[in-house]
């Protein structure tokens, strides 16, 4: 079958200049005259069957793409070919208007006219057939104006008026262009050809700049992606030598001598980029390198973007080790090796009581860690049943549970791939959970539920715990081999009560932010309070200090001072920890105060303070216990004498 090919050419030039180069290249064309104006597409569309490939240029190509399914090659047309039409059209004056079919080089080009400021230029650009009526009235409209358009439909509506016009043509190296890649086309076999569609997409849909250099040292291809990073024309590049002026030179640049090079960075001029060069052979010999670049800029622009669609996911670790606030030398170590384990690929177990801060100390691992552009997937394990659990985090395909989500949902380990995922509370997992689990660290692979196919997952495992692990696995109630996998790192975290250098350190840090929130002005907790503070255990660790100050700044304004509503507020926590309603600080015989000895001050603010405790905040009875007036109370209440 000879193959043919169909130009729905819209100008008596372009169809003598595509016969004599298809008669050159051996190539059987037929050539429709007349494009969209005179519905060239629709006679394409009735005659798709005739042709293997169809070719025109302008509006009429982009019609034809859109209404046949066999390929179509639209001739390019450059600004430089609108450039020179402009050119010739200023002969005729300095009024242009230029009637062309909408697309984006019309842009570039209103964008050069207005360099020119003693050029009036008008664009009157269309989309159908019925816009071009509306915008050829609108250009006979004008007076004294020459016109610009694409093919001989338009000059004939034109030239009945009696206005100037110049007609846009396509060079001569873009109508060769669009007739070998016809011919490239018609000279495949269907094996072939779905072959080429696939390389052509690969190259065009491609992120990286990609072009090749033949063994003769002229490019032999270049994709969508290079053109747009260097800023040229596939015509101007490709069927060049690579060391030809007209070859800019930042290609040479990148192509060096050719050489075998993988993931490295290569330096033109002001830009940078990774590069890679493989060498294709044929029985050992080189026939062709293949160069694929990425500009640096361009993937720090990715990686943002990556952050920004994380962090909007809620995928992200918002702290990072120096967000940990501490004074004591217990925790310097603890942040120094939280540290050091960053900068590894193994799991870690973070043990600690509630309120010491696990989740923040994972937080700083994976911002420590090669992994912290990726996502950081946190899950509390005793939050959720032991069955919703396992298909959180492993995932389930449509169908696998009565509620199941049409088409299924992805797990959190696979959320995590390239990231870190965070398994609070890791002590409470269910035998089964704690079963698969240990499956992916063994196998680094998830097996959804309901599912038969295994999902690779590159992904980082930190667990927490306020269990002793160790324990549960002597006893059998947490698998021994699960617990060794997951505590190759191990991180403890030293409760409150066993750092009482923190505890000042901490309480300032909170009441800076936390006065912050609330729009207080920043203050002190005189010694004395500290002192108090450092005396109470802390069950709740941090957690519970920092809800302790956030309260105090909360109830402050109703107090007489910082200092007091501390004390009432460490009073009533005492009492609630003992069952009764005295403190440990009037853990006392009845009728009698324990006084911590101090300077005359110190111990008559600290009786004040104590009365006024047992009276439970009454001041008229108090002052009546300590026989003062309530005047003398409250002086002292508001801080004019109860401070150091």
């Amino acid at each position: 079958m000879n193959h043919r090919v169909l130009l729905v050419s819209t100008s008596n030039s372009l169809s003598r200049q595509a016969a004599i180069i298809a008669k050159g290249l051996g190539l059987r064309l037929d050539i429709r005259k007349g494009g969209l104006l005179t519905d060239g597409h629709l006679h394409a569309l009735e005659q798709e069957s005739k042709y293997d490939v169809f070719i025109s240029l302008g509006g009429t190509a982009l019609l034809m793409e859109e209404a046949l399914s066999k390929p179509v090659i639209p001739i390019n047309i450059s600004v430089a070919d609108y450039v020179q039409a402009l050119n010739k059209a200023k002969r005729f004056g300095r009024k242009v208007a230029l009637i062309s079919y909408d697309c984006p080089v019309l842009k570039e080009l209103e964008s050069l006219a207005q360099l020119t400021p003693d050029f009036d230029f008008k664009l009157f650009p269309y989309s159908s057939k019925a816009d071009f009526k509306d915008q050829i009235n609108r250009v006979f409209s004008l007076s004294d104006y020459t016109v610009i358009g694409l093919g001989a439909c338009t000059c004939d509506h034109v030239k009945t008026h009696g206005v100037n016009y110049v007609m846009v043509e396509s060079s001569k190296d873009n109508i060769r262009s669009a007739l070998m890649a016809a011919k490239n086309i018609i000279d495949l076999n269907y094996k072939e050809r779905l072959t080429a569609s696939r390389v052509t997409n690969i190259l065009n849909y491609s992120r990286e700049g990609i072009f090749s250099v033949g063994k003769d040292g002229v490019v032999q291809i270049m994709n969508f992606a290079a053109e747009k990073i260097f800023n040229v024309h596939l015509a101007d590049v490709v069927g060049k030598p690579i060391d030809s002026p007209d070859v800019p030179h930042i290609f040479r640049d990148i192509y060096e001598d050719g050489s075998f090079l993988v993931n490295k960075t290569v330096v033109s001029g002001e830009n940078a980029f990774i590069v890679n060069r493989i060498q294709l052979s044929i029985k050992k010999s080189i026939e062709e390198t293949l160069v694929t670049f990425q500009s640096i800029s361009d993937i720090q622009s990715l990686e943002r973007k990556s952050r920004n669609a994380l962090k909007n996911a809620g995928l992200v670790a918002k702290k990072t080790l120096q967000n940990i606030v501490f004074l004591s030398p217990q925790m310097r170590e603890t942040v120094l090796r939280a540290q050091q384990f960053g900068s590894t690929e193994a799991a870690v177990l973070i043990e600690g009581e509630t309120g010491t801060g696990k989740e923040l100390f994972a937080q700083g691992i994976h911002n420590s860690s090669p992994r912290c552009n990726g996502p950081f997937v946190a899950i509390n394990c005793a939050a959720l049943p032991q069955s919703l659990l396992e298909s959180e985090l492993f995932g389930y395909t449509s169908g696998a549970f009565t509620g199941a989500r049409k088409g299924g949902k992805t797990g959190l380990f696979e959320l995590a791939h390239n990231g870190t995922i965070f398994l609070d509370e890791i002590g409470d997992i269910s035998p089964l959970i704690q079963s698969r689990l240990l499956r992916v660290l063994q196998e680094k692979s998830v097996l959804r539920v309901g599912g038969d196919r295994i999902v690779d997952v590159n992904t980082r495992i930190v667990a927490a715990t306020n269990k002793d692990l160790w324990a549960m696995s002597e006893e059998g109630t947490f698998r021994s081999d699960l617990f060794y996998r997951l505590s190759l790192l191990n991180l403890s975290i030293a409760p409150l009560r066993e750092r009482p250098d923190d505890i000042e350190t901490l309480s300032r840090h909170f009441l800076a932010s936390k006065g912050a929130m609330y729009g207080v002005e920043s203050k002190e907790l005189s010694p004395r309070t500290i002192d108090m503070m450092c005396g109470y255990d802390w069950p709740g660790n941090v957690r519970e200090l920092e809800n302790f100050i956030e309260k105090l700044l909360i109830l402050q304004p109703l107090e007489s001072s910082l200092d007091y509503s501390a004390m009432k507020l460490l009073g009533e926590r005492t009492r609630r920890k003992q069952g009764r309603k005295e403190s440990a600080c009037f853990d006392d015989a009845p009728g009698t105060m324990t006084i911590h000895v101090g300077s005359l001050k110190d111990m008559e603010n600290e009786i004040f303070s104590k009365m006024l405790d047992r009276m439970d905040g009454n001041q008229t009875q108090t002052a009546r216990r300590l026989g003062v007036s309530r005047v003398t109370l409250w002086k002292r209440l508001q801080g004019n004498e109860f401070t150091q």
